[in-house]
């Protein structure tokens, strides 16, 4: 387990296992606060895999506006060449 998430799920263990009165003494309390811990672990690897694909979903929206503004960009520059071609043939003729 990483420190990052132990520094996270100690104290919310501590919490829980304290509001509700379990004895870490006893074999009993030992598997719930055991139990407890594991939960935590899993929901915390939820919120992780949430998380990377929020930003997935956010990394694939933001290349879509990239390559729309890229589109508009050449389009723009393509039309600015094809009327400056157009306005050197009118003078030309």
């Amino acid at each position: 387990m990483k420190s990052e998430q132990q520094q996270i799920y100690f104290p919310v263990l501590n919490t829980i296992t304290s509001k509700l009165g379990i004895d870490k003494k006893n074999k009993a309390g030992k598997k719930l606060e055991k139990e407890i811990y594991k939960t935590l672990s899993e929901l915390g690897e939820d919120i992780e895999a949430i998380v990377k694909k929020r930003i997935n979903k956010e990394d694939k929206q933001m290349v879509k506006e990239l390559k729309h503004q890229q589109k508009q960009q050449r389009k723009e520059r393509r039309n600015a060449a094809v009327s400056e071609l157009l306005k050197n043939y009118y003078y030309a003729s």
